[in-house]
């Protein structure tokens, strides 16, 4: 067996379990569970150890509890909440982009905004969550456990770069790559305010979104937001109607596989796609935040197909939003560097 393809089936097999285990234990906002398979398995590495676990675990409650504490100050003085999460959130794009730990960063982007804007109007559903976000990254390991010993990394190969290239940028740089993120997400955070609930999907991707470093706000990057988008939607769509035929767990399972084996083949084999790993991890990103959504409403008797299309069109609108605005940042940027250096030169 390739390379390639051991990687391929390790990632399909790891999210397919962790989605088939959340929901079969009925875990809250069981979609997440297989989100955090994704960004844990995408990179191959061997699984944490059991101690190592229990420690991000505990980590991880603590992270996310840290939101139930900006939540009084949301509530109280709104404009000092909102820059206190402004803050957190700059220090969590540098965490990102500078350290390259997306998922640390990821998590503790989702407690300044998730659990604080939740915990604003339902304290007891941001508590579900903090439980349903430290469940789900049990249940990721978890399944990498079983799948890892089956389909192991062999100990000579060096794991790609998937999540980014590795660019050494200077502090300033670093700086402007954060605050662009900040702008990214800081609106849908507002508008997560107006009703956590319903625009959880929508907050997920704006904050996938802001985790992608290079995005040099011309027609072509935009094109790419929006087709990594529309392809995330195509594949949700593409799984309900799959699942329609009979919805039951198995065959839930046997679909995200299938889906997880198209997207590992572009994730690992060499020209297998002309877009980066980051484009693909997020349409799949995209994908389980509509699709999860939409299972659950089914479940709960709702109309899953207009709250899929209310979804899908802010999930269009804020990768339109992420452009613009790292276009006129960038410019904004060049215009105060060229004028520096006319400065200099007179």
């Amino acid at each position: 067996m390739s390379l390639p393809t051991r990687r391929a089936l390790r990632l399909a097999a790891v999210v397919s379990l962790s989605l088939c285990l959340a929901y079969g234990f009925g875990v809250p906002l069981p979609y997440i569970a297989p989100l955090f398979a994704l960004l844990l398995t995408a990179e191959p590495a061997i699984p944490m150890a059991p101690r190592k676990l229990l420690v991000a675990l505990g980590a991880l409650a603590v992270v996310l509890g840290g939101g139930l504490l900006v939540a009084p100050m949301l509530e109280g003085v709104p404009l000092m909440g909102v820059a206190l999460v402004a803050v957190g959130l700059f220090f969590s794009a540098k965490l990102n982009l500078g350290s390259g730990k997306t998922a640390l960063a990821t998590i503790f982007a989702i407690a300044l905004t998730l659990v604080s804007a939740v915990a604003v109007t339902e304290p007891a559903l941001a508590r579900m969550l903090i439980e349903a976000m430290v469940a789900g990254f049990g249940i990721a390991v978890l399944s990498q456990w079983v799948i890892y010993p089956l389909l192991p990394e062999p100990i000579a190969t060096t794991p790609p770069e998937l999540a980014k290239e590795t660019i050494q940028a200077d502090a300033k740089s670093l700086n402007g790559k954060a605050f662009r993120s900040v702008i990214v997400t800081l609106p849908a955070f507002i508008f997560l305010l107006i009703n956590p609930l319903a625009h959880t999907p929508v907050m997920l991707k704006s904050i996938a979104l802001s985790q992608i470093g290079e995005s040099n706000g011309t027609r072509q990057a935009a094109f790419v937001l929006l087709q990594a988008t529309v392809i995330g939607g195509l594949m949700a769509i593409t799984l309900w109607f799959g699942l329609k035929l009979a919805p039951v767990l198995p065959l839930f399972g046997l679909w995200i596989f299938l889906a997880m084996l198209w997207i590992g083949r572009r994730l690992y084999v060499a020209g297998a796609s002309r877009y980066g790993a980051p484009f693909w991890i997020d349409a799949t990103v995209s994908c389980f935040s509509l699709l999860g959504p939409a299972v659950e409403d089914s479940a709960n008797g709702k109309d899953p197909y207009q709250a899929f299309a209310v979804r899908f069109g802010f999930f269009l609108l804020v990768a339109v939003y992420t452009t613009m605005a790292a276009h006129l940042i960038d410019r904004w940027s060049s215009h105060t560097t060229r004028n520096k250096d006319l400065h200099c030169a007179s």
